[in-house]
């Protein structure tokens, strides 16, 4: 039952993503949701159902995308990532998320803005790469505290 909700939770976050938030966007940028789920799930689980959540989540957005598959590589990297650092950090397991995510967005940012020029031939100017980063990466902290507890939720029940 707990796998079912799970499973539930990601379509509404991919909707909210692809649907609601692309409508609803800051400048043009709409938050990764997936990302923040991901690290919020490998911050309250154990590795290997992390790495799980972490690659379908991943993939259900590259399915969605562009399909590259950078966004389900990127994804398992960072819920790996979390697991390795999780036990060295310092504070609450929200505060956690938070750092995590706030290092995590600026990469994943520069790896979609790397595919967009390499595989697309996109010009792609600094000042906007930067913005992208500095308002993604803001939108995606203030969905931190709305998406952790529900996650939090999900897990222990």
């Amino acid at each position: 039952m707990r796998w079912l909700k799970i499973f539930l939770y990601f379509l509404v976050v991919l909707s909210l993503q692809t649907v609601v938030l692309a409508r609803i966007n800051l400048f043009g940028y709409v938050p990764d949701l997936v990302l923040v789920s991901v690290v919020a799930f490998a911050i309250l689980n154990q590795p290997v159902p992390s790495i799980f959540f972490a690659a379908f989540g991943g993939l259900m957005q590259d399915l969605l995308g562009v399909a590259l598959y950078l966004n389900t590589a990127s994804k398992v990297t960072f819920s790996a990532l979390t697991e390795t650092l999780k036990e060295s950090f310092g504070g609450g397991e929200q505060m956690q998320a938070l750092v995590l995510v706030a290092l995590f967005t600026p990469f994943s940012v520069l790896i979609n803005a790397w595919a967009d020029f390499y595989f697309y031939s996109s010009s792609i100017g600094l000042a906007y790469i930067f913005l992208s980063v500095i308002l993604t990466t803001l939108y995606n902290l203030a969905m931190v505290p709305l998406i952790y507890p529900i996650v939090k939720g999900l897990l222990h029940e």
